[in-house]
């Protein structure tokens, strides 16, 4: 299993919990990583923290949102790479479906 630390971010903040559950490997069914359960509150925290967002992003001018969306495109290209290896291993997807 990866030993990397997931957490939840809500409303800007890392959320740790002890209720995790697992992702497996079809292929072995072994573990992947641990990922964080979000309760009712962690829930509710962040819908009311979006909700409280939404008003800024929404008044923001539309070059400055395309521009934001086009960076993190960008960084989603940037790490390819690692998508394509989490599917593979996550849901046993074969390279160019991953792809």
């Amino acid at each position: 299993m990866l030993d990397v630390p997931y957490a939840m971010t809500i409303d800007g903040e890392w959320v740790f919990t002890n209720a995790t559950d697992s992702a497996i490997k079809p292929a072995t069914e072994a573990p992947i990583c641990a990922f964080p359960l979000a309760t009712r509150d962690d829930l509710d925290r962040a819908v009311a923290a979006a909700k409280h967002a939404y008003p800024e992003w929404r008044d923001r001018p539309l070059h400055e949102r395309q521009a934001l969306v086009a960076k993190m495109s960008d960084l989603v290209s940037d790490n390819m790479e690692k998508f394509v290896t989490l599917l593979i291993t996550e849901q046993g997807k074969g390279r160019a479906a991953a792809e």
